[in-house]
């Protein structure tokens, strides 16, 4: 008989072996362990909200693609992330473009258009450039990637005692309630 577990891995394991199931949580163990470190990594460096959208300043593409005419890896435009300096740069530009929408427009209204400028000017470059480009998304939102990144590699250590944890809550879980490790079982 043969022992198959697709929660862990596709690992086939003969169960004629006497020590079959200290074999089979010692793999699992490893795969588990395996799945957390690269999991955490990848979300701390990687994810959109990691060091990488923290720190770099263009966008970044997580998937790749080969463009078919030239052969040459090409960043995947569907999957294409947002850093904080890119959303910085399209809050700055919105509140550019809105400046520059005004100044084009007529005068219409009850209030003369230096009043109306300034209200414009005071929402454009104080509310939207420098307390929501500047201060929340430039600052507190880097900081927090950050620290969600650095916390995400802290836990990776930690990974070495939660992964044995819920690995043998799963095999508890397969021998005394009900075993999913194997679909096929009737």
């Amino acid at each position: 008989m043969i022992f198959k577990a697709k929660w862990v891995s596709e690992i086939t394991i003969p169960t004629s072996f006497f020590f079959w199931k200290i074999i089979f949580f010692c793999v699992a163990l490893y795969f588990m362990i395996y799945k957390f470190i690269h999991s955490l990594i990848y979300f701390a460096i990687f994810s959109p909200y990691g060091i990488k959208a923290a720190l770099y300043r263009k966008r970044f593409a997580n998937n790749f693609k080969v463009d078919p005419r030239s052969g040459r890896i090409v960043d995947d435009a569907e999957s294409m992330e947002e850093t904080v300096t890119s959303i910085y740069n399209n809050i700055k530009e919105i509140a550019r473009n809105n400046v520059r929408k005004f100044e084009n427009e007529p005068d219409h209204g009850l209030l003369g258009k230096s009043i109306v400028r300034i209200c414009n000017r005071l929402e454009n470059w104080v509310f939207r450039y420098f307390l929501l480009g500047f201060i929340l998304v430039n600052i507190l939102l880097r900081l927090v990637f950050i620290i969600i990144g650095t916390i995400a590699l802290i836990l990776v250590p930690l990974s070495l005692v939660l992964a044995p944890l819920y690995t043998v809550l799963c095999l508890f879980m397969c021998l005394f309630c009900y075993d999913f490790t194997v679909p096929n079982r009737h």
